[in-house]
């Protein structure tokens, strides 16, 4: 195994790895013993990746719009897969608002922002964000994985606790691995547990409580219960921090988020997200909070200080898609009732599919090989889905990503969910209860 390779490597040629003798005279490769042993260790690794069924394809698309991308050589494809709820990527006054940026920005200032990174779109688009989501200031990053990385380290001591819902995002995961702060879990969406849990921080001591939570969580289409959440912090004294990159934008009645679609906009403290879903899709992310959360992290958070400001194009893509949900100029319902004919339709079809109030609408296989062989199928009859399985998700959880966005018509709809029963049959996925419907 690979693990045995680095043992190898480790014992009677731990000199030569490390550069302290010559490679043999017998050796093949004896210019370059060390590259040779690394590659060798990376091959293997990658060997077992694929002996397992996990190595991952990039393919190359093109014209994305409405739903729909191009695959050289096999024509347009309805795409099943992108965050781009609003369909905003390819809105004319978005693309207009990211040429024009170019024009009279550039590409960029190369350098980060208290350098000579800070320009007046950037500081316009924190001031809107910040109006739009009830708080007090707001600080952008480079990407949303940034601001989540960067946020615990920022605030939190070595004498605090963060407390996470243990479905959470990868990269909350990875931003908690970067604190001092003790790190507690609670079951995914367990108030009980949460509470208790809450306690346990409380007698080990911590000053301050920061409960964290996805609002939206696209991989199994749930909703966080932000009015319990809120309620169980203030009952324990926690401060509440929520990813809602799946959220901003299309729920609420005006696009707010989880937030605002659970009618708490004044008990969450700490909001991050994304830019790259329904924000236009040109890549980015942002925190907004209390202005001294935010001057925090202004002052410490290593990936908004070390990382070049956020692009031209970027801020003003979001801005624009920004400025069309603020003025009602997109009509949120259309993503919804496609997700809402979707799960009907397939669920009587027999498909296990999750949640009820997002465009996410995972369907679930469980085996990450039959997930990869149905949606290669599906490929090739003309429809887009991606096969998500560990470590997005845990072993024997693997499903077909498939979200709805506002470009989708009732045809599309109905030739996915036609794909899906033509090419999962052959499998006997649905007589033999592979994939079963839980609802």
């Amino acid at each position: 195994s690979s693990m045995l390779c680095r043992v190898k490597a480790s014992a009677p040629a731990v000199n030569r790895v490390l550069g302290r003798a010559a490679a043999t005279s017998g050796e093949v490769f004896n210019k370059y013993p060390r590259q040779v042993k690394f590659a060798e260790c990376m091959e293997e690794e990658l060997h077992h990746i694929d002996n397992e069924g996990m190595t991952r394809r990039e393919h190359k698309y093109y014209n994305a719009h409405h739903g729909r991308v191009s695959h050289k050589g096999e024509g347009e494809l309805l795409n099943f897969t992108s965050n781009d709820y609003l369909c905003l990527n390819r809105n004319p006054e978005v693309v207009k608002a990211a040429q024009h940026a170019l024009d009279t920005h550039g590409a960029g200032l190369s350098s980060v922002r208290f350098i000579c990174g800070t320009q007046d779109i950037h500081k316009a688009l924190e001031k809107n964000l910040a109006d739009f989501h009830h708080q007090d200031d707001c600080v952008l990053y480079p990407s949303g994985y940034n601001a989540n990385v960067g946020l615990f380290e920022a605030i939190l001591t070595s004498n605090d606790a963060v407390i996470c819902d243990d479905g959470n995002h990868p990269s909350i995961i990875d931003g908690t691995r970067f604190t001092k702060a003790k790190v507690y879990k609670y079951k995914h969406l367990d108030m009980q547990d949460l509470s208790e849990v809450l306690e346990v921080a409380k007698s080990d001591g911590a000053d301050l409580k920061l409960v964290v939570t996805q609002g939206a969580f696209p991989n199994t289409s749930d909703i966080a219960p932000l009015k319990e959440i809120g309620q169980v912090c203030h009952e324990g004294h926690a401060m509440l921090a929520v990813d809602d990159s799946h959220g901003v934008g299309i729920l609420g009645a005006h696009g707010k988020g989880t937030p605002e679609f659970h009618g708490v906009l004044d008990k969450v403290h700490i909001i991050n997200a994304t830019f790259s879903n329904a924000l236009g899709g040109g890549g980015g992310g942002y925190t907004v909070g209390m202005k001294e959360v935010i001057e925090l992290i202004r002052q410490r958070a290593r990936p908004y200080l070390f990382s070049n400001t956020l692009c031209p194009a970027a801020v003003q893509t979001a801005a624009k898609a920004l400025e069309l949900i603020v003025k009602s100029h997109v009509d949120l319902r259309v993503v919804f009732e496609n997700a809402k004919l979707f799960r009907t339709q397939m669920r009587h079809a027999g498909f296990d599919v999750r949640g009820e109030n997002l465009p996410n609408c995972p369907v679930f296989v469980g085996d990450h090989r039959i997930a990869k062989e149905i949606a290669d199928e599906m490929h090739d009859n003309g429809i887009l889905v991606q096969p998500l399985y560990y470590p997005y998700v845990p072993n024997d959880r693997a499903y077909l990503r498939v979200n709805m966005n506002a470009g989708h018509s009732v045809e599309d709809i109905q030739r996915c969910v036609e794909t899906f029963i033509e090419v999962c049959r052959p499998h006997n996925l649905l007589n033999h209860n592979k994939i079963r419907h839980t609802h």
